[in-house]
């Protein structure tokens, strides 16, 4: 049917595809000399010097070459002959609509097309965004910051340790110790609370090793760091009756 309608020209092919045109050729006379080469080794003939071989190494390669051409064409090959195959155009405005279909090989009628991205409310807003150029500023609301049950139990330790710390330091309990009406505390050189310094804990932790000492009758040494506390807060202890200065 397609050949009668070639024959008879009903079907145009001089806007076809070059590439098409140039495989159907190489492969009509690839099939013809291949068939020649047959005949000639059923008759016995030598090939030997005969360019039929040589014809054939050069459209076996053209073949070869035109394969990674044509795959990257497929796709608008595909549709060219999906167009062609709707049949042939009998007036004018079918033939315009072929013309469209053949227009569909130009490589620069498959680029993405950023109207269809756009809905059909997309119009209207943006109609109404015209329509008023008016900054308007954003609201901020001001929103109350709801802390959790553990964040205020963090706080109050936080902050009763804050105050057990102010409690024992010096200055503080000097202005006890100023303006209260209780006896004052003695240190061990006869000064007010000046035993360690006004460091209870450290006062309390070297009684407890001087207890611990009496008791069991053996020595505990200081660590490098007790021993440089003392030595630089310039504290002095007795033991039995002699007064030694720790070093």
């Amino acid at each position: 049917m397609h050949d009668d309608s070639v024959t008879e020209g009903e079907l145009s092919t001089e806007n076809g595809v070059s590439l098409l045109d140039v495989k159907y050729h190489v492969l009509l006379q690839y099939i013809t000399q291949l068939v020649y080469v047959i005949g000639r080794k059923l008759h016995g003939a030598t090939l030997e010097g005969s360019p039929a071989v040589d014809a054939l190494i050069r459209d076996r390669i053209i073949l070869e070459k035109l394969k990674p051409i044509e795959q990257k064409l497929k796709y608008q090959l595909d549709k060219l002959i999906r167009a062609a195959s709707l049949g042939p155009s009998a007036n004018d405005g079918d033939q315009g609509k072929c013309d469209a279909c053949m227009s569909m090989f130009n490589p620069y009628s498959f680029k993405p097309n950023p109207q269809q991205l756009v809905g059909a409310g997309d119009d209207k807003d943006a109609a109404e965004d015209d329509a008023a150029k008016l900054y308007r500023a954003p609201r901020m609301a001001p929103v109350h910051y709801d802390e959790g049950a553990d964040a205020q139990e963090k706080r109050k330790k936080h902050e009763q340790r804050l105050l057990e710390k102010a409690a024992k330091s010096r200055l503080i309990q000097d202005l006890v110790a100023e303006y209260d009406d209780r006896p004052e505390r003695m240190g061990v050189e006869g000064g007010a609370r000046d035993g360690y310094g006004g460091d209870d804990a450290l006062e309390r932790r070297e009684q407890e090793r001087v207890r611990y000492e009496e008791e069991n009758f053996t020595r505990l040494s200081l660590s490098k760091r007790e021993a440089r506390r003392m030595r630089d807060g310039g504290l002095t202890r007795f033991t039995n009756e002699f007064k030694v200065r720790v070093r």
